[in-house]
C-alpha cells in the first residue's frame, strides 16, 4: 500500500470516526448540524461537524504524519504534525488501508507513533471545536431559492461563464433544484442526509426529467456540481458555517471509451449526395384546414431545395475540415482565403444557443485555420454560386458578399444548425449507414470532425493536427492514432524479431507446429 493511506487497524481507529459526538437532548445531533456553545456571545455558534483523519505521506526527509481536517467554519485544510516513526505491519483494511505500527528500535525526538498521531490530531480538533464561527445577520432566514439565484448572478458577472453553461445551470436549478428542496426552505435545513437521499432517488430512478425518462448519470452529476456551487457560495458569504455537499456521496461516472465513428471519404461522398436529393416539392391544394395556393408551394418548394444543398455542402465542409458544428454556423466568407488555400476559424455560434445570441470566439478561446483541401474548396465554390432558384440562370447569386454566412438561413441570417444533424441523420439511412445510428455509441455529426482527424494523422504529424483541431491537449490528437490501419504491422514486427533472432529463427522456422488441440 502506497504512503498516504489512514491509520487502521485494533488499537489504532481512526480519530475522525471516534471523535466524540455532541449531543442535544439526548440525542445526537446529524453531521454538519450547528450547536450554540453555552455562554457564547450571541450571534457566533460553532459547527460539531469538525472532524479529519490522518495519513501518512512520503516527503524527501521521508515519512511524516500529515492531518486533513475540517475546520469550525466549514473549510477543510491540513497541517503537518511531525515525521512518523511507522512501519508497514504487512496488513490492510478491507478498504486496502495500510496497518500502521510503531517502528523499531529508539524512536527520535520529534518523531510520532500511531498512537502519539491519533493524540496529536484530537488535541487539534478539540482546540478548533473551541472556536466560534462568525454568522452574518439573516443567515437563519436564509432561503434556497435566494441563495441559488445569488449564485447564478454570482456566476453571470464575476465569473462570466459562457452562455451555453449559464442556460444549461438556470435550467437545472429551476427545473430540477428548487423543485426538489423547495424556494423557501432555509439553507440549515438542507442536510447531508437530504442531499444523499436526492441524489439516490435519481440515480435509482425514483425521479425523473421532465420527459418522464430516468436522468443519466451524467445529467446527475451536473446536478451535483450545480447543488455544490449554490452551496459553498452560500457558506463563502457566512449564510451556513459548513457545505453538507462536502460530506454528500459522490456520483460515480462511466469513464468514456474514446470511441467514435470514422466515414471512409466515399461514404462521406454517399451521404452527402443523399442529403442533397433528400427534398420533396411542396404541392398547391387543401392542407391541415387549410388551402396551399400555387405560390406558397412554390416558395416551400424553393426554401425544401435550398436547405437540401446547403446540409448537404455542410456535411462536406465538416467532414473535409474538421469544423465543429457551431463553427460552421459562424463562418463567414471573409473567413475563406482562396488564395492561401485556408479556411480560417474566427467565430463559433452553438447549435444550443438561438440564432439571435450570436457568435463568440471559438471554443479553444484563439483563431485557428485549416487547410482547405481541393474538395473542399470545390464545395465551397459552388456556395458562391448558388440561387433561391437554381433553374433559373438570370437570378443573381445569392449571400456570396464578404460578411455574409456561408451557410445562412434563406433570409440571410444566421442559420438554425440544428437542422444539420436531422438532414445528417435522415442521410444516413437514405445512403445505406441507418445501421451506424443503432450501434452504442451512436454516430452523431461531431463525428464527422473524428473523419477529418482521422485521415490528417495518416499524412501529417501530430502537432500538425492537433493545431489544425484547435485541441489544447496532444492527448486528445493522439486518439485518432488508434484508428489509422496498420496492415503491414505484423509481418513488419516480425522481420525485427527474426533479425534478432538469427540462426535460432531458422530452427524455429523448421520447427512444426502443434496445437493445443494436437493429440501429440
Amino acid at each position: 500500500m502506497a504512503a498516504g493511506q489512514r491509520p487502521h487497524g485494533r488499537g489504532h481507529p481512526d480519530v475522525s470516526r471516534s471523535a466524540p459526538r455532541a449531543r442535544s437532548r439526548g440525542r445526537p445531533l446529524a453531521a454538519g448540524s450547528p450547536v450554540r456553545r453555552p455562554g457564547g456571545p450571541v450571534g457566533l455558534e460553532a459547527a460539531v461537524n469538525v472532524s479529519g483523519h490522518l495519513r501518512v505521506e512520503t516527503y524527501r526527509r521521508g515519512r511524516v504524519w500529515v492531518a486533513k481536517y475540517r475546520r469550525a467554519d466549514g473549510s477543510s485544510t491540513r497541517k503537518v504534525l511531525g515525521p512518523a516513526w511507522v512501519k508497514d505491519s504487512g496488513r490492510a483494511t478491507p478498504r486496502g488501508a495500510t496497518v500502521w505500527r510503531a517502528a523499531d528500535g529508539t524512536k527520535p525526538e520529534g518523531s510520532l507513533t500511531p498512537k502519539e498521531a491519533q493524540e496529536a490530531l484530537r488535541v487539534l480538533l478539540e482546540s478548533e471545536r473551541a472556536v466560534p464561527v462568525a454568522r452574518r445577520p439573516g443567515a437563519a432566514d436564509a432561503s434556497f431559492g435566494a441563495a441559488a439565484a445569488a449564485w447564478l448572478s454570482y456566476v453571470e458577472v464575476e465569473r462570466g461563464i459562457a452562455t451555453t453553461t449559464l442556460n444549461r445551470y438556470r435550467s437545472l436549478v429551476g427545473v430540477h433544484l428548487v423543485p426538489a428542496f423547495g424556494d423557501r426552505t432555509p439553507l440549515r435545513a438542507i442536510t447531508t442526509e437530504r442531499i444523499d437521499a436526492y441524489i439516490g432517488a435519481l440515480v435509482r430512478g425514483e425521479r425523473t426529467a421532465a420527459t418522464g425518462r430516468p436522468l443519466s448519470r451524467d445529467s446527475i452529476r451536473q446536478l451535483f456540481i450545480a447543488l455544490n456551487g449554490i452551496l459553498r457560495r452560500a457558506q463563502r458569504r457566512g449564510l451556513i458555517a459548513h457545505n453538507p455537499m462536502a460530506d454528500a456521496e459522490r456520483v460515480a461516472v462511466a469513464k468514456s471509451t474514446g470511441e467514435f465513428h470514422v466515414l471512409q471519404p466515399a461514404q462521406v461522398e454517399a451521404v452527402a449526395r443523399a442529403a442533397a436529393t433528400d427534398w420533396t416539392p411542396m404541392l398547391a391544394g387543401p392542407r391541415c384546414r387549410t388551402t396551399v395556393t400555387h405560390r406558397h408551394a412554390y416558395a416551400l418548394t424553393l426554401q425544401r431545395r435550398w436547405n437540401a444543398q446547403h446540409w448537404a455542402a455542410c456535411i462536406r465542409i465538416a467532414a473535409y475540415t474538421g469544423l465543429r458544428l457551431g463553427e460552421l454556423r459562424a463562418l463567414r466568407w471573409r473567413d475563406v482565403d482562396w488564395a492561401g488555400a485556408v479556411l480560417h476559424v474566427r467565430r463559433n455560434a452553438p447549435a444550443s444557443l438561438p440564432a439571435s445570441a450570436g457568435d463568440k470566439p471559438p471554443k479553444s478561446g484563439r483563431v485557428g485555420s485549416v487547410p482547405l483541401i481541393p474538395q473542399a474548396a470545390r464545395t465551397l465554390e459552388a456556395l458562391t454560386r448558388r440561387r433561391l432558384d437554381p433553374d433559373d440562370p438570370a437570378a443573381d447569386p445569392m449571400y456570396a458578399g464578404e460578411f455574409d454566412f456561408v451557410f445562412p438561413a434563406i433570409d440571410g441570417r444566421m442559420a438554425d444548425i440544428e437542422s444539420a444533424r436531422h438532414a445528417f441523420y435522415r442521410a444516413l439511412a437514405l445512403a445505406g449507414l441507418g445501421y451506424l445510428r443503432q450501434q452504442h455509441p451512436p454516430i452523431r455529426f461531431h463525428d464527422l470532425r473524428h473523419t477529418f482527424g482521422t485521415l490528417a494523422v495518416r499524412a501529417f504529424p501530430l502537432s500538425d493536427v492537433q493545431r489544425w483541431m484547435r485541441h489544447a491537449d496532444i492527448k486528445t490528437t493522439m486518439r485518432y492514432v488508434h484508428y489509422v490501419p496498420q496492415h503491414d504491422a505484423a509481418r513488419r514486427l516480425g522481420e525485427v524479431f527474426a533479425t534478432e533472432l538469427g540462426p535460432v529463427a531458422e530452427d524455429l522456422a523448421a520447427a512444426p507446429v502443434t496445437s493445443a488441440a494436437d493429440p501429440r
